[in-house]
């Protein structure tokens, strides 16, 4: 007696062939010296105290930062603790995330929290805690939304009223190790549409005060040359530092605008 519930296969069968993917193309419609252009909005989220949302052509990124606030740790700490964490959406790649947050996740939550200490007057908040965190809506290459992330996460800071010596702008590089070629603010297709082998660069300024927070930099180059990409990518933040400054000045100037009476 036969299962009518059971579906049985063909008795010959012929394997699926897959149709192979073209690799991706280098198609860049700007020069290597100038980055996307940036959408910087303030105050969107009700219930913290400072958000930022971020938007760079494909990149898109939101952040809200809590405290200070209390720290729940018994032990006395005389300046804040600053708690960074960075979380991809499932959809936010071509290849879903998952829910759970990854080791790479973790990595970028503490280069982002030593990117971003420097610039916060940590000891006047002590036995506090200040909790930061970045939500990527959209990614379009691995360095140009890290740094992002890093310019979002800075300005949800100043958003949220906390004491800082100045702000950090995020700039990545993209250079090929044995050519004089570089780009500034690469995309995803910079990035799979170039021959290796190639380095990348990942910089967080401060462009008041002139000092560098954070150099992250994978790939084989001379000093000479690092010294030169430095210079490269810390012109670029000096220009995005201006979109936090006109962003900053509009949003005072309309809190000013509604508590007049």
């Amino acid at each position: 007696m036969t299962d009518r519930k059971r579906v049985c296969g063909p008795l010959v069968s012929v394997p699926p062939a897959f149709e192979v993917p073209e690799q991706p193309a280098f198609t860049r419609d700007r020069n290597a010296d100038n980055c996307r252009k940036i959408y910087l909005k303030l105050g969107w989220a009700t219930k913290a105290m400072g958000s930022a949302y971020y938007e760079s052509g494909k990149i898109k990124i939101g952040c809200n930062v809590y405290g200070p606030r209390p720290n729940k740790t018994f032990s006395f700490q005389n300046v804040a603790k600053l708690n960074c964490e960075v979380k991809y959406s499932p959809f936010s790649l071509p290849e879903r995330k998952g829910h759970v947050q990854s080791a790479e996740e973790k990595d970028y939550g503490f280069l982002l929290e030593t990117a971003l200490s420097p610039s916060i007057l940590l000891h006047l908040y002590p036995k506090s805690s200040i909790d930061v965190y970045v939500q990527i809506l959209e990614s379009d290459g691995t360095m140009a939304t890290l740094a992002a992330a890093i310019t979002c996460a800075s300005a949800a800071i100043a958003d949220a009223n906390i004491e800082c010596i100045d702000l950090v702008t995020g700039v990545s590089l993209l250079y090929k190790i044995q050519g004089p070629e570089y780009w500034v603010d690469p995309d995803f297709m910079d990035e799979c549409g170039r021959p290796r082998p190639y380095g990348s660069l990942v910089v967080g300024h401060m462009a008041a005060l002139g000092h560098i927070t954070q150099v992250w930099e994978k790939g084989n180059c001379t000093s000479e040359r690092l010294k030169s990409l430095l210079e490269k990518c810390t012109e670029t933040a000096k220009g995005i530092r201006l979109v936090i400054n006109h962003t900053l000045s509009q949003e005072k100037l309309g809190s000013l605008v509604n508590d007049t009476p």
